[in-house]
């Protein structure tokens, strides 16, 4: 029918458009690429499609990523040495509180040379051994005791504050281990959630192909119309569109999931 030839040709223009655009999001995107990883942009490349299928982390419970994390996350691993560094400190300092014993010891020499002159036209040097290893040797040795009494309270204000830090340092790392939960939760959440949406999108697009080649096979029959058929054609296009999306979307996750438990 003539009205189902101008319909068709309507729909081949829609798709050029369509087909324009997506060129031209495609050029826009590979460009904004480049510049992000500081390629040249006259050099062409080819995108590739990332590997499939992906680390499987969904296996694991929540509180087997908490642990993962906790041993793989390197800002959570730093705060903790930090905390250690703190905890030195605060002891080091706190011991200025006791006495202290010093041992102290030296030894050390020295050689003179006098030059012939018009006064001392032949003096007398000894040779470098005998002034050296005999006659100039110093040997100083002693032990000192110290004990603390007043020091204008700068042992109290010294510790006080390096506690302060301990203390302080403690907190930071208590904090970071919830942000890193925080952070695995929300990606395991989103995890889950994309993973059902894929699984959603997969049985769409396999069910609108069932449907789309049921309603071809009607259409070739002649018990169907072009309307019905386009519209079929337009479900099964649209679910592979959202089955694309939820795979790409469910990659990323992945990605984040691994990057949150310090992979």
């Amino acid at each position: 029918a003539e009205v189902d030839l101008m319909n068709q040709e309507y729909q081949v223009k829609n798709a050029e458009l369509l087909l324009v655009r997506a060129k031209n999001t495609l050029r826009n995107d590979k460009a904004v690429l480049s510049q992000t990883i500081q390629l040249d942009p006259s050099v062409t490349f080819i995108l590739e499609e990332p590997s499939w299928p992906m680390t499987d982390l969904t296996g694991l419970s929540i509180d087997e990523l908490y642990a993962i994390a906790a041993q793989r996350r390197s800002d959570l691993e730093r705060a903790r040495q930090n905390e250690k560094v703190a905890q030195f400190g605060y002891y080091a300092v706190k011991g200025g509180y006791f006495p202290s014993i010093n041992a102290f010891a030296s030894y050390g020499s020295a050689y003179n040379y006098v030059h012939p002159s018009e006064v001392i036209p032949n003096p007398q040097n000894r040779t470098f051994d005998q002034q050296f290893f005999s006659d100039n040797t110093v040997l100083t040795y002693g032990v000192s005791f110290n004990i603390p009494i007043h020091n204008a309270f700068q042992n109290r204000s010294n510790t006080v504050r390096n506690r302060m830090l301990y203390e302080n340092a403690k907190i930071q790392t208590k904090g970071l281990e919830n942000a890193v939960k925080t952070e695995v939760l929300l990606a395991y959440q989103n995890l889950q959630d994309a993973q059902a949406s894929f699984d959603a999108a997969e049985a769409q697009v396999k069910a609108a192909e069932i449907s789309y080649n049921l309603e071809k096979e009607r259409y070739d029959l002649g018990i169907s119309d072009i309307v019905t058929l386009m519209q079929v054609n337009q479900q099964y296009i649209r679910a592979q569109g959202d089955y694309a999306s939820a795979r790409y979307t469910l990659m990323f996750q992945n990605l984040l999931i691994n990057y949150a438990v310090g992979t």
